[in-house]
């Protein structure tokens, strides 16, 4: 467990220098209760990492003033930079719109994320800093500097601020998503420890307190204390943005069956040759992975103890990969029930619906949600691999045990959107 002391953010050349320094301390101070630990996961959930966590303030931060665009950044990236700043001025006190991208991992977000910015010249957004695919991180909101982010701005996808109808689609996974781990690590208590990861931002940061791209508006946080993670001597801050920002969902869903080799084949390209030549990316490697990952779980001690009750823990018997299917199941009953906690608008997508044939009718009701013009066919996206399905690497005796679990545990909700997958289980389950 690597624990981690940070101090707060500040803009660089936020207070006049006769009295930075005293300043710099009482802010240190006030904000010192405002910090509890969290968790954080190299594999994408915030579960196995200790680290800090800051509670963003519902207010802007303190004015952030430079001279020249180029104490921003470097001279490179200086004309992305003023037209993102000038957008944002000119904007004045009218911030984005966002809405929540909620998906599983691997269940067709990227797909979705691209189609929508090669349709409109409009990037989307992410919770996560690392995954920001331009070299300056470019906050949707600039008061909100750590994060969310949008994902790909440069020339013609420089954000209009000023505008009162776009929403920027944001990607967040919230949280209960590792894919190695034990049960106490993916269970969650309820839907409020759920939706706090959907709102997590993350910024990974160096040392030095240097995000590890550049930053749109120069934030430098103060220089960094106690331990950090071992890579490169890099850190990754969390800070949580106020529920508020958000005005509505756009709810993905991919079928389960292939939703979770999906998993596996993701795991699969990140991993070392050992873990390649011991788990093939095929039908064999996945049924050999499974049987490793079930084989290394006591049922009746570490799930019973995280709190998954015992009827559910029955029907775990002869499910492969049956932690992830539960961590499946969960996520999507935990998405409906914040939807209809926080009121949410949302509409519901289902990977497969952008498949030659409907995928009009879908983009044309994502857009519409988002209140964005087409300006592009949807050919300029990556194609929609359609050979994508993983029906058969699992037994008919095996899909009709996961089918039982899924009706076990799937929420109303989560079943009323399932329920169209029903017959990928036909070969191994009979009415």
């Amino acid at each position: 467990m690597v624990k981690i002391i940070t101090a707060s953010r500040i803009p660089r050349r936020t207070f006049p220098r006769p009295i930075h320094f005293l300043m710099f301390s009482f802010y240190l101070l006030s904000l010192r209760h405002a910090y509890h630990l969290g968790k954080f996961s190299l594999s994408g959930d915030n579960d196995d990492y200790n680290v800090v966590e800051s509670n963003i303030r519902d207010k802007s931060l303190p004015a952030i003033t430079h001279t020249t665009v180029e104490q921003l950044t470097s001279a490179k990236h200086a004309g992305d930079v003023e037209r993102y700043l000038s957008a944002y001025r000119a904007a004045g006190d009218v911030k984005p719109k966002m809405v929540w991208l909620l998906s599983f991992p691997n269940s067709g977000t990227s797909y979705t994320m691209n189609l929508v910015t090669h349709m409109t010249n409009q990037s989307a957004g992410v919770n996560y800093g690392m995954e920001v695919e331009t070299d300056v991180q470019y906050p949707v909101i600039p008061a909100y500097p750590e994060g969310p982010y949008y994902l790909n701005i440069h020339d013609h996808l420089i954000p209009s601020f000023a505008t009162n109808k776009k929403r920027i689609l944001i990607k967040t996974h919230c949280k209960g998503i590792c894919i190695n781990c034990a049960a106490k690590q993916y269970v969650i208590k309820s839907v409020d420890n759920f939706e706090d990861g959907c709102r997590d931002a993350i910024t990974e940061l160096w040392n030095d307190g240097r995000t590890n791209k550049e930053h749109a508006l120069g934030v430098i946080l103060p220089k960094q204390t106690g331990k950090i993670l071992s890579n490169g001597g890099r850190i990754l801050l969390h800070t949580k943005y106020p529920i508020h920002l958000i005005e509505g969902a756009v709810h993905l869903m991919r079928s389960p069956l292939d939703n979770i080799v999906s998993r596996f084949h993701n795991l699969w390209d990140g991993e070392n040759k050992d873990f390649q030549n011991k788990f093939p990316r095929n039908q064999n490697g996945f049924v050999h992975f499974c049987q490793a990952q079930d084989g290394e779980r006591d049922l009746s001690k570490h799930e019973i103890k995280a709190g998954i009750k015992q009827d559910v823990i029955e029907l775990f018997v002869d499910v492969p990969c049956y932690a992830d299917f539960y961590r499946y199941l969960q996520w999507h009953n935990l998405a409906n029930e914040m939807i209809i906690k926080r009121d949410l608008e949302t509409i519901r997508i289902h990977y497969k619906e952008f498949e030659a044939g409907t995928s009009n009718d879908t983009t044309g009701k994502l857009l519409k949600f988002l209140n964005i013009e087409k300006m592009h066919e949807a050919e300029r996206a990556d194609p929609f691999e359609s050979n994508k399905s993983y029906n058969a690497h699992y037994t008919n005796e095996q899909k009709k045990n996961i089918l039982k679990l899924i009706k076990h545990v799937a929420n109303t909700d989560t079943w009323l959107m399932l329920n169209r997958y029903l017959p990928e289980f036909e070969q191994g389950f009979s009415t």
